[in-house]
């Protein structure tokens, strides 16, 4: 006897009596109601008159008939079954996750091969008189043949689940087969976050209804480790808002009060931080400014102090996505009029828009030689724009705009240097505008993706005041800033029944680099068809020209044309995606998935390439270059050839070989050159979770009924319940009603209830 199991080698003699007339549940129904209904019908057929003695010794009689005709319809019979009783179901659960594996011949697990070879003849004994099943786990549970096939997983353990194995134990064995479960751990779950330690939160324990017996391993602990125990981030940011990267620390067995704390990207240092030690930990918030939009990779890390037993957990790295959070536009118009009016409209209406507008009514030359009398607005504030905040806008629009009248005229080389960093500029219709000399010259001739005409062009050649429906060009119909529906035959219908213009202003001609993607119907330029709406990829920025300042009717009478109302403001948002980048409207697209990947795993490379009118460059060939840093810091570097398909795309799985921060380049013609971002990132949850917890073992132990040890195997005395599985060796039926004397009572019965009838007078 263990645990009070039942002794497996007693016989046991088990008597039934079952029915052997195979009725069904529905047959057995309908004869229980005609039983009943039997004896109703008698009880009413007897005159309440007669002897009441008489009455009921009549009902004794047809119940009796009734209960001897029911039992020669069923045919009872007498089963006797010997049973011997199985040994007990017995589960040996053994933790093989990384802190029980770490260190090797010093470690828990070799600690826990130790204590089973010492207790091999308890083993014995237990195999001998239960079935003893042998699983280990960390993330998983895997069933081995015995003791001596404990080991750690084959595939990438992500942590210590203890409550996932012992639940995933109890689907295996259905029914309350198991009588105990015995688990070897050190505790250190990794799943359960906060690790639970009794009362309420130990239910599902209860829920098992098996005893669990415990053993805490809590040997080769660590004596000297400075670790990173926290290093998170949001999922998202925002560009230009305040990021918090929240950084714990962990100081084991070093006689250190602070540590510096260091924060990298790409292996240049963001900020450092010295974080003081209470109590062995610390903790500290970096907060950065992230400018560049999409995946951002980043790096904490501590100093290794000599003797520190895992060097692995003194570096943590995480990613996170950069979102564009709103997009800041500066628009500058040289007089109200309703092309001014409805674009300010437009772009404050969307609530994604910082807008900072000024319609310029009050010159340098006014503030200085008219004073404020009589005038209301201040004077344009052309210094604290253009030297202070200048680099905090997305787009930079200058609509009918002459800058010499409030001495932009200053600021252009800025501007031009804004758009050659990644910033947009957008010059819209009107003479100030188109008719400005400055604009015309350097630097912006070397930025703008027209050719203006200098200022002293007559008007009657610089200006054409004829209504006009714009024709969309071939690159147009391709480019996505112009698609406005998705279907191609529905775009060009939309374009089609948008408002005629009313006049334009003329350019001499598109340059060599930009892309027009409207043109006049049939007024001339230098070089082709008069521009309507050109761009331009200057940089690593974008520009923009419009030449008429009366698209507002796109939004006034489109639909009284029965045009679309929406071609106006969707134009100006896909305008607005363009010029800052958005990925889906770009030429030269890259994705790397997922974010993070596991070691041993692929990233998955895909690349898209349109050329300038947006059509595939199938056959291209272009350069790919994935980069990371080894363990000294050293960049290492992976150059791919890439030869896009017919449809313009390439698609390449890459299997990383370090962990860390990796970047994928791709150049392409064209001086397009686009980067993404992937971390290689083991689960290092474990590392964070070393330290056995004797208590959480002890709460499963005390919760379910089992025993708790520490560091020791008590096989002997273990918790364990009666299952009462047993199996049948034999069987045999003895028929009770296989005998004349059944019917004989029966008859006896009928015929005593037609005397007692007569008797009364009754039939």
């Amino acid at each position: 006897m263990i645990g009070g199991v039942t002794n497996p080698g007693v016989l046991i003699d088990e008597w039934q009596i079952a029915a052997a007339g195979g009725l069904g549940r529905v047959a057995l129904i309908l004869l229980a109601a005609a039983v009943v209904a039997g004896l109703i019908w008698t009880w009413r057929s007897l005159d309440p008159r007669q002897s009441a003695r008489l009455r009921v010794a009549i009902m004794i009689l047809r119940a009796g008939a009734l209960t001897m005709a029911v039992g020669l319809v069923l045919q009872p019979t007498l089963r006797i079954r010997r049973m011997k009783p199985l040994p007990s179901l017995l589960a040996v659960l053994v933790d093989v996750s990384d802190s029980m594996t770490r260190n090797g011949a010093a470690s828990r697990l070799a600690e826990v091969k130790s204590l089973l070879k010492t207790a091999s003849r308890d083993i014995e004994k237990l195999e001998r008189d239960h079935r003893v099943s042998w699983f280990v786990f960390d993330d998983h549970i895997r069933e081995v043949g015995n003791h001596l096939e404990i080991a750690p997983s084959d595939h990438p353990a992500h942590g210590t689940d203890i409550h996932g194995a012992l639940t995933a134990l109890d689907q295996m064995f259905p029914d309350d087969q198991l009588s105990s479960i015995v688990l070897i751990s050190d505790g250190a779950d990794t799943a359960l976050t906060p690790v639970p330690k009794s009362g309420s939160d130990m239910e599902w324990v209860n829920a098992l209804s098996t005893p669990i017996n415990t053993a805490s391993i809590t040997r080769a602990g660590r004596q000297h480790d400075l670790s990173i125990t926290l290093a998170r981030a949001d999922p998202f940011a925002f560009s230009r808002s305040d990021t918090p990267i929240d950084v714990k620390v962990r100081n084991i067995g070093f006689k250190q009060d602070e540590v510096e704390v260091t924060l990298w990207q790409e292996g240049a240092v963001m900020q450092r931080k010295t974080v003081p030690l209470i109590g062995g930990e610390g903790s500290t918030t970096f907060t950065i400014l992230p400018s560049r939009l999409g995946r951002q990779v980043l790096t904490v890390s501590t100093e290794v102090p000599q003797g520190d037993e895992i060097p692995d957990n003194n570096t943590a790295h995480l990613a996170f996505e950069v979102l564009r959070d709103k997009f800041r536009i500066l628009h500058l118009a040289g007089r109200p009029s309703w092309d001014q009016h409805f674009l300010r409209d437009t772009l404050r209406a969307w609530p994604q828009i910082d807008l900072v507008s000024f319609y310029i009514l009050r010159t340098p030359y006014q503030s200085s030689t008219l004073g404020s009398a009589g005038l209301a607005l201040i004077p344009f504030p052309t210094t604290n724009l253009f030297e202070n905040h200048l680099d905090e806008f997305d787009v930079v629009i200058f609509q009918d705009f002459d800058p010499k009248g409030v001495g932009v005229d200053r600021y252009l080389q800025d501007i031009a240097s804004f758009v050659e960093r990644g910033g947009a500029f957008v010059l819209l219709g009107g003479v100030d505008g188109f008719g400005s000399g400055l604009l015309s010259q350097e630097p912006m001739n070397d930025v703008l993706p027209l050719k203006l005409l200098p200022a002293n062009t007559p008007s009657s050649r610089m200006i054409d005041t004829g209504s006009f429906l714009p024709k969309i060009t071939e690159a147009g119909e391709r480019h996505p800033l112009m698609q406005l529906a998705r279907d191609p035959s529905a775009n060009r219908d939309l374009w089609k029944s948008v408002a005629h213009l009313d006049g334009i202003v003329r350019a001499a001609r598109a340059v060599k680099e930009a892309v027009v993607l409207a043109q006049h119907p049939h007024l001339r330029a230098d070089n082709g068809p008069a521009p309507l709406l050109a761009v331009r990829d200057v940089g690593k920025g974008r520009t923009l020209a419009i030449t008429t300042d009366s698209i507002w009717r796109w939004r006034f009478t489109g639909p009284m044309g029965g045009g679309s109302a929406e071609v106006y403001p969707d134009l100006w948002r896909r305008i607005i995606g363009w010029l800052t980048h958005d990925p889906e409207l770009d030429r030269l697209r890259v994705n790397v998935s997922p974010a993070t990947v596991d070691p041993g795993d692929f990233a998955n490379i895909d690349i898209e390439l349109l050329d300038e009118t947006y059509r595939p460059m199938s056959g291209a060939k272009l350069e790919m270059a994935i980069s990371w840093l080894d363990d000294s810091g050293v960049e290492l570097k992976d150059v791919i050839p890439v030869r896009l398909d017919e449809e313009g795309r390439f698609r390449r799985e890459w299997e990383p070989r370090l962990e860390g921060p990796h970047k994928v380049r791709v150049n392409a013609p064209g001086d397009l050159r686009v980067n993404d971002r992937f971390l290689v990132k083991p689960a290092r949850i474990e590392l964070q979770h070393l330290d056995p917890d004797m208590s959480f073992m002890e709460a499963i132990a005390t919760s379910s009924g089992g025993l708790h040890t520490v560091d020791t195997l008590n096989l002997s005395g273990i918790g364990m319940k009666d299952t009462a599985e047993q199996e049948v060796l034999s069987r045999e039926d003895f028929p009770v009603w296989d005998h004349p004397i059944p019917l004989v009572l029966l008859l006896s019965m009928l015929f005593g209830e037609w005397l007692l009838r007569r008797r009364m007078g009754l039939r």
